[in-house]
């Protein structure tokens, strides 16, 4: 694989994002997705928050999501935290360190903003995800439980 350069992901790269997203989700790509995600970006923006994209050329390779939160969150001492979500590599690129290369970045923008902690989740079963975040330095903190309330 080639070299790759990590960057904030510009609006009008969102459809090039949103492709990888439902590829990974197995969905189709329609205008109005692509219309709702720019406005969601937009609104990312407008916080402070981002998404970090891996660019091989003008070709996005994977990307992540980074949102600061100034909350106190269950478990951790006051301050500021970066959440990062969902973390997704492109198919064909996947097992390169691209993610890992993702998350350094992400953690070093987040300590240059005086950020405590950085929390990610991921399930229990996606080993490729777990390694790479362990590769970067995150530990398996907490057990998380969710409800699904369309079933009850």
């Amino acid at each position: 694989m080639d070299e790759w350069l990590i960057r904030k992901v510009e609006i009008s790269e969102i459809l090039e994002v949103g492709k990888i997203y439902c590829e990974e989700e197995n969905i189709e790509i329609t205008q109005g997705y692509v219309q709702s995600a720019k406005i969601a970006y937009e609104k990312m923006l407008s916080k402070g928050d981002f998404i970090l994209g891996a660019f091989n050329d003008k070709k996005i390779l994977g990307c992540i999501s980074v949102h600061f939160l100034n909350d106190t969150y269950p478990g951790y001492a006051n301050g500021c935290y970066v959440h990062i979500e969902t973390v997704v590599i492109g198919k064909k690129y996947r097992g390169n360190g691209i993610a890992t290369d993702l998350l350094r970045e992400a953690i070093q923008i987040a300590k240059e903003n005086n950020v405590t902690y950085c929390l990610i989740q991921t399930g229990d079963d996606n080993y490729p995800a777990r390694r790479a975040f362990e590769k970067a330095g995150f530990k398996h903190y907490n057990v998380n439980y969710c409800l699904d309330l369309t079933t009850k």
